[in-house]
């Protein structure tokens, strides 16, 4: 839900779109997108803190 949140908060526009499009038709995800820094940085993940958290997701 804050992702939906945060990433509806992107200014208008084809990028908004975009992120809308990849974010619920995502098979996956990858650490390297710029989305997942973009929507973490809106939320105060800091960048250890998204490591920390993509390698306890990874575990699973």
């Amino acid at each position: 839900m804050a992702v939906s949140i945060r990433r509806d908060a992107l200014p208008d526009g084809a990028d908004k779109e975009t992120a809308r499009i990849e974010w619920q038709y995502a098979g996956e995800f990858r650490r390297d997108h710029p989305l997942i820094a973009t929507i973490a940085a809106q939320l105060g993940i800091m960048p250890e803190q998204l490591e920390t958290m993509w390698r306890e997701a990874h575990s699973l």
